[in-house]
């Protein structure tokens, strides 16, 4: 019983994930200047990254399907930083980079996942403190993830788990994951 409904919630939480991923690209392509719904894409793509972190924590073996959720999570974090990027320009009024006072909405999923990846072109950069401030940010979350949690995973592909994982007799096949 408890397994049905942890799939039932799976499942929802995977079609919420589609629809927060659906809807920050169509902010982000169409580009909007309601903060409105720049917030609601960022409230739902972190609850999304909550619960895709909760159902990667319970997995009780380390799977592929396991490392590609680490992955996942770590572009949606590229994503929820473009956002941030976004409102960040909104409610201060000024552009958010030195280089064009009119960014388009892939100027900032492209300066997002440039600093996550820790490339750094140079091609755009951020204007003010606070602005800088939240791209370190980025970069160090997006490295420390990488070597972390990814490296983590990907060290104990194919080894049970003992720390995180659902209900007591897991090892037992009691619950499903």
């Amino acid at each position: 019983m408890a397994g049905t409904i942890w799939r039932v919630v799976v499942l929802a939480a995977g079609i919420l994930a589609g629809f927060a991923v659906g809807f920050s690209a169509a902010l982000l392509i169409v580009g909007t200047d309601d903060t409105r719904a720049c917030v609601i894409a960022l409230a739902v793509c972190t609850l999304v990254l909550a619960l895709f972190a909760r159902e990667l924590w319970r997995h009780p073996k380390v799977t592929a399907s396991t490392v590609m959720g680490a992955l996942c999570i770590y572009l949606l974090l590229g994503v929820v930083f473009a956002l941030l990027y976004g409102f960040a320009a909104d409610i201060s009024g000024d552009p958010f980079f030195v280089q064009t006072a009119h960014p388009d909405a892939s100027d900032y999923v492209y300066f997002s996942y440039v600093t996550m990846a820790t490339v750094g072109y140079g091609d755009l950069t951020a204007r003010g403190s606070p602005e800088r401030m939240l791209a370190a940010l980025e970069g160090l979350i997006g490295q420390l993830y990488l070597v972390t949690v990814v490296a983590v995973l990907v060290s104990n592909l194919g080894h049970d788990r003992t720390i995180g994982v659902r209900g007591q007799n897991a090892a037992a096949g009691d619950d499903d994951e």
